[in-house]
């Protein structure tokens, strides 16, 4: 994308805003909030003016940069997600819906549960506007990364006492995450991502039969137990393919397996 610009710069063109706004979104679809701040510096360097949606494409990385890169840099993220708002102020912009959504969205991606709820109080009090069903999007699956049922349904209240209409899905939430809970961890022996199968005649995705997986359910207070089990496991597989293999080891007669003694050899 910075090739092409340059290209156009090359052939005698100026850049206008929907150039600039493309290569905002190619920003955005890496996660180079670098390259998007130079890309708006840029623009106002050639006396361009951003707009709302320039604007948004730098919440955009901010928000996909919150899923892609290390924890420790996620506060400097936010940082440069709160710069937007007296970026645009200075322009003369005021906050918009989508704005506001970015910018709750970018701290859901954090993880950062209070602060999402003082900005979704405070950002659309500043708009004017009522909390929006994409803010409480964002807000209920962090709720649900988090495996938070109560905080869920918080969320749900706040939204009928906005007058905002939940679906189906985000109602059953609370329900799913406290099954989710309730349902003990399993840990399976590893498995390879591709086998192939001669009977289908191709590659599939090995699955373990429901009575091997039952045999490596993990409960929280069992892991020690679990892990002994699964070495015994591996120990009874070990000696069942050397029997397999030697039947004459398995029978634990003395022989050797050509049938003669060991003082024989």
């Amino acid at each position: 994308a910075q090739r092409q610009v340059a290209a156009i710069v090359e052939g005698g063109f100026a850049p206008d805003g929907h150039t600039y706004l493309a290569l905002l979104r190619a920003c955005a679809g890496a996660a180079d909030i670098p390259a998007a701040q130079r890309t708006l510096t840029r623009m106002l360097d050639a006396e361009l003016r951003p707009d709302h949606k320039h604007f948004h494409q730098l919440l955009v990385a901010c928000c996909r940069a919150q899923r892609l890169r290390h924890n420790s840099e996620q506060e400097a993220t936010l940082e440069v997600a709160l710069s937007v708002v007296p970026s645009l102020e200075a322009l003369g912009l005021e906050l918009d819906r989508v704005t506001v959504e970015l910018l709750i969205g970018a701290h859901a991606a954090a993880n950062r549960v209070s602060r999402c709820l003082g900005l979704l109080d405070s950002l659309f009090a500043t708009v004017g506007l009522p909390p929006s069903a994409g803010a409480f999007d964002s807000l209920l699956r962090m709720s649900d990364r988090l495996h938070r049922p109560q905080l869920a349904r918080e969320l749900l209240g706040r939204m009928e006492a906005a007058g905002l209409e939940a679906s189906n899905e985000q109602l059953e939430l609370p329900a799913k995450i406290e099954q989710r809970l309730r349902t003990p961890k399993s840990v399976h022996p590893p498995l390879r991502k591709l086998a192939y199968s001669p009977s289908r005649a191709g590659f599939v995705r090995p699955m373990l039969p429901p009575e091997t997986a039952a045999r490596w359910v993990v409960l929280p207070k069992q892991q020690g137990e679990a892990r002994r089990a699964r070495k015994q496991l591996r120990a009874q597989a070990h000696r069942a393919a050397l029997a397999a293999r030697t039947p004459a080891l398995a029978s634990g007669s003395g022989q050797d397996a050509m049938g003669g003694s060991p003082s024989a050899r």
